[in-house]
């Protein structure tokens, strides 16, 4: 990009207040800082409050995220109506003016958009605006070679199996329907043409980049749709207290951490069955439960979980508090580099971590993108032909 009237170059980022959408999305910023751009993080409460403590410029374009306290309340298909619903009033709150007013009030030049906030891009096409759009999680570009990134399919064999998968990108458009339909309706009062005159779509702009590495992909008849830059994360983004006293350096660790957005009984589940299992081993264990309210409800006797099992297979007592630790965060990537085993929702950034850390990862997806992150690991691992 060229300069401006001798001045950097003015991006807003526009990401959702979710933290998985979050701290990509502030390493985005922060290269393109780098890069001698003035980058300014658009987003909701309580997004600005990580920018802020991260030194990253950010402004908001609502003072409400209605629906974000929905989302971990429920795993698998539940949960993606629940995303349905608040990308929808995250997308209106886009369409109805907020973004508009900011673009006018900071004197942005141009935008780069999360692929789930489309409403973005429409406002951008509407005030002739260049923007871009990044993947901060599994990219939900369709193609009709592969699965919806929804479901733990593995690529189709046979008509039977395209069946599935054209069943389950109808069933994802069903779902989403609402969504699409806002913003369809919205681009089509303004006049937007769907694709601009260089053929790139409205809801892409003039590029996409994802940390979804090409790899980690399933092979597609069409183009791939985004440039794969690899993992977004810096270690300065952890600045949380945390007991390395605790840990006894010649026993195992066990991080079981099922992201900041899961607070149901699945969740719940998978970290009981987490610490039963490590018990067994007599690794030490430490579960983050995200900020998710978890660690003095449902969670407070995976102790006494852990005191039973040893208790149980080796005649062991007092076995518990001392071995298990339940904190609401963590030093993510510091544990995942000290631990031997990282029990994970199979979450992007986290698997991107386990990857590039060389750690052994037990994935146990819960919703969203989740399955299809695994489904992906499971081919890249079994050594499939691209």
């Amino acid at each position: 990009m060229a300069e401006r009237h001798g001045a950097a170059v003015r991006i807003g980022v526009v990401v959702p207040e979710l933290m998985g959408h979050m701290n990509p999305a502030i390493e985005l910023a922060r290269e393109l800082g780098h890069l001698g751009h003035q980058a300014i993080l658009v987003t909701r409460p309580p997004g600005h409050e990580r920018a802020s403590k991260l030194w990253v410029g950010h402004a908001l374009y609502a003072t409400e995220a209605p629906g974000r306290a929905e989302l971990g309340k429920e795993s698998g298909l539940a949960a993606l109506r629940a995303l349905a619903t608040y990308l929808r009033a995250a997308n209106a709150q886009l369409l109805g003016g907020a973004l508009d007013l900011l673009c006018g009030e900071l004197e942005l030049d141009a935008l780069v958009i999360d692929e789930t906030l489309q409403g973005a891009c429409l406002v951008a096409a509407r005030r002739g605006m260049p923007y871009a759009t990044f993947c901060a999680a599994l990219s939900m570009s369709y193609d009709p070679a592969i699965p919806p990134p929804i479901f733990a399919w593995q690529p189709a064999s046979g008509w039977a199996g395209k069946l599935r998968d054209r069943l389950g990108w109808n069933y994802f458009a069903w779902v989403f329907r609402h969504v699409w339909s806002d913003l369809e309706r919205y681009r089509e009062a303004h006049g937007i043409p769907l694709h601009d005159a260089d053929g790139n779509s409205v809801y892409v702009g003039r590029a996409q980049v994802a940390q979804q590495p090409f790899w980690l992909d399933f092979p597609r008849a069409w183009e791939a749709p985004f440039l794969a830059t690899g993992a977004w994360v810096t270690r300065d983004q952890e600045e949380v207290p945390f007991p390395w006293f605790w840990l006894e350096p010649e026993r195992g660790l066990v991080y079981v951490c099922m992201g900041t957005i899961a607070h149901d009984q699945a969740a719940v589940s998978t970290i009981c069955n987490a610490v039963q299992a490590a018990a067994k081993t007599g690794a030490q264990v430490v579960v983050s439960t995200g900020g998710n309210g978890l660690a003095d409800g449902a969670l407070v006797s995976v102790r006494e979980l852990y005191a039973a099992v040893r208790l149980k297979l080796f005649g062991e007592d007092g076995y518990g508090a001392k071995d298990v630790l339940v904190v609401p965060w963590a030093p993510h990537y510091a544990l995942i580099a000290r631990a031997d085993v990282v029990v994970t929702n199979a979450g992007l950034n986290t698997t991107l971590a386990c990857i590039q850390a060389a750690k052994h990862t037990v994935g146990y997806p819960l919703s969203f993108d989740q399955p299809g992150i695994a489904a992906r690991i499971l081919f890249a691992s079994s050594g499939a032909t691209r």
